[in-house]
């Protein structure tokens, strides 16, 4: 046992036990049960650092235990919360804020998911104390009796909000900030009260330009089997390993992780708990740790509404300002925040726009599509097919100009001359994004969300992983912004994109697949209309993978469906870690994307699954060649 100020470090269960009453009955320094867990040791040491004293620390309404959480522990988490209950089944229903408290492993989806719901729904604080095993989650409920000194500092470290710092005392590091300054000994000498990083991310890692927030936990071994970044296989970081800055050497009492899936549920994570960012983290001084359970939009409105601060967690806040784009539970927060309920804001977000008529002529629907894929800033100016997109926009404008007044016959000629020239440049929308992933067409959903506000969440047809996803239409703020739907999984993020009226896509395929083999894709069609849909399947450009065919071409009836194979030969020198594959089919102008996660692995690791779909029969299907 080692005397500390505030904290101090206990191995066993029994003397942790008693420890932890004699915290309760006389106070003194928090108990940390490390067990065997030498590392934590380095947290608390910095823990000194960070916090000045210890505090009654805010209690939630209700507690409630998932799994099996040590009695020790329990009693030292008793005083967090008004009153408790434990099972599997969650919290009872009722008023006010909810702290939950377990292993990671015991906070899966079909846990946790109705809670974060209910409580978003009914604009209720939700909180969460866990860890990687008991022992982090002993120092993660310790933790909360900190109390980080008056005026410690703020910061922002920003890589995608490049627009000017915000006047006023924190420190805020825009992109070009990070590009000249030495981010990792900025964050790591200092003493820090609040910190938010945003960029992009995902379980493993967060990007601040060259600088990258690491996951990997030095004390925790690979779980065999389980899939990890590249550096799990021996292959280092793809990112300079000079410039790694550990998440649980950070010296801050609140860290937000702004960025995707920095912190999914137990079960829907994508890498070995190992590489998690979020527990990493934890293993820190950090008392708060805020992180996105899913794909997460958050960007200079979030970051604005976490730096003024307010009533409510800090999940909650970021949550109430992303509703426009991401209308559902985005954040989870891992430590108590600001004690205080309210009840959630009316907003517009909940109204959807009525379907589009189509039955009318087709001059308003494909005027707008194109005018969004041509005037809304999604095609760079030089793209490739933006000659051809105005050549249909004048055709549009010409059309539209002079179609009430004509005879019957020539409009019927006019419609055949127009859907032929919609039909060539679907195909030529197919084969620019079987070129390549990166093709500026892939960023609709991110490029539209952000000028779209979005209608309330509503369940939809489950995920390729099986689990439920939400879906929502989001409705533009500008007449060249078109609707769009989207449907996000916890597990899998923001796994289908597509504009309203478009083709509907299933995908069935393993999410497993060894290095030097094929894994085989079934994708099921249905049209909204009658005619050619266009199919493909594309992995993003650092795959080192062919696809085969790049494009189908599908003659549907309006609610027709079929279904088409493509194969992923993926080669034997890609690097084994997670990758995904999107299929994307184009009818009308109109494009729909869906993701699916799959992971490349060594052979010797391989479980070989295989898919159950059957490649639509010749007769229905053309291939495409893409010159």
């Amino acid at each position: 046992m080692t005397e500390a100020r505030l904290f101090r470090s206990v191995e066993a269960e029994d003397a942790f036990a008693a420890a932890v009453e004699a915290f309760r009955r006389d106070g003194g320094a928090v108990p940390v049960w490390v067990g065997p867990r030498a590392d934590l040791t380095a947290g608390l040491a910095l823990a000194e650092e960070v916090y000045a004293a210890l505090r009654v620390p805010p209690q939630a309404a209700r507690g409630h235990l998932f799994g099996e959480v040590p009695e020790a522990v329990r009693r030292l988490a008793e005083p967090l919360a008004a009153h408790w209950s434990a099972g599997p089944d969650g919290p009872p229903d009722g008023p006010g804020s909810v702290l939950l408290v377990g292993t990671y492993a015991a906070l899966s989806s079909d846990r946790v998911r109705r809670v974060l719901e209910s409580a978003h729904r009914d604009g209720r604080d939700v909180s969460v104390l866990t860890g990687r095993d008991v022992h982090s989650l002993s120092w993660t409920t310790a933790k909360q009796y900190g109390q980080a000194p008056a005026g410690a500092p703020t910061g922002v470290f920003t890589d995608n909000d490049s627009r000017p710092r915000v006047p006023g005392d924190a420190v805020w590091l825009g992109p070009e900030d990070i590009a000249q300054r030495d981010v990792q000994d900025l964050i790591l000498s200092g003493r820090w009260g609040r910190l938010l990083f945003n960029g992009h991310g995902r379980d493993d890692n967060l990007n601040l330009g060259q600088f990258t927030l690491c996951g990997r936990s030095p004390a925790v071994e690979r779980a065999p089997g389980a899939l990890g970044p590249q550096c799990a296989y021996g292959l280092g970081c793809y990112k300079p390993e000079d410039k790694l800055v550990p998440a649980h050497r950070i010296p801050a009492a609140e860290i937000v992780l702004n960025t995707c899936l920095s912190g999914p549920l137990s079960d829907l994570a994508l890498y070995d708990p190992a590489y998690q960012i979020l527990l990493n983290a934890l293993d820190g001084p950090a008392q708060t740790v805020v992180a996105a359970l899913t794909t997460n939009n958050g960007d200079r409105p979030e970051n604005l509404a976490w730096l003024r601060g307010g009533p409510g967690s800090v999940a909650r806040r970021l949550d109430a300002s992303a509703a426009d784009i991401n209308p559902y539970p985005a954040f989870l927060q891992v430590g108590l925040g600001t004690a205080g309920d309210q009840a959630p804001e009316d907003s517009a977000a909940g109204q959807s726009a009525a379907e589009p008529d189509e039955a009318e002529e087709p001059w308003a629907l494909l005027g707008g599509r194109v005018s969004a894929l041509l005037h809304s800033g999604l095609l760079p100016g030089d793209h490739a097919l933006r000659p051809r997109l105005e050549r249909l926009h004048g055709t549009l404008l010409r059309d539209a100009q002079r179609g009430a007044a004509r005879p019957a016959g020539t409009r019927a000629e006019a419609r055949r001359s127009l859907d032929a020239e919609v039909a060539a440049l679907d195909l030529a929308l197919a084969q620019q994004i079987a070129r390549g992933a990166d093709d500026p067409l892939l960023e609709f959903p991110i490029h539209f969300g952000e000028r779209s506000r979005a209608s309330a969440a509503e369940p939809g047809l489950d995920c390729a992983c099986g689990r439920p996803v939400w879906r929502y239409r989001r409705v533009g703020r500008l007449p060249v912004v078109p609707e769009t739907y989207q449907s996000t999984c916890l597990r899998c993020g923001d796994v289908e994109n597509s504009f309203v009226g478009a083709p509907a896509l299933r995908v069935e395929s393993a999410d497993k697949v060894a290095l030097g083999g094929v894994l085989p894709v079934t994708v099921e069609v249905t049209a909204v209309q009658d005619g050619i849909v266009n199919v493909g399947l594309v992995v993003p450009s650092y795959v080192r993978a062919t696809i085969k065919p790049p494009v189908r071409r599908l003659r549907l009836a309006a609610g027709e469906n079929k279904r088409t194979g493509f194969e992923i030969a993926v080669a034997a020198d890609a690097e084994p870690q997670a990758y995904y594959h999107q299929a994307y089919a184009v009818q009308g102008l109109a494009l729909t994307v869906l993701r699916f996660h799959f992971g490349a692995v060594p052979g010797d690791e391989f479980d070989h699954v295989t898919s159950d779909g059957r490649p639509a029969r010749e007769s229905e299907v053309s291939d495409v060649r893409v010159r």
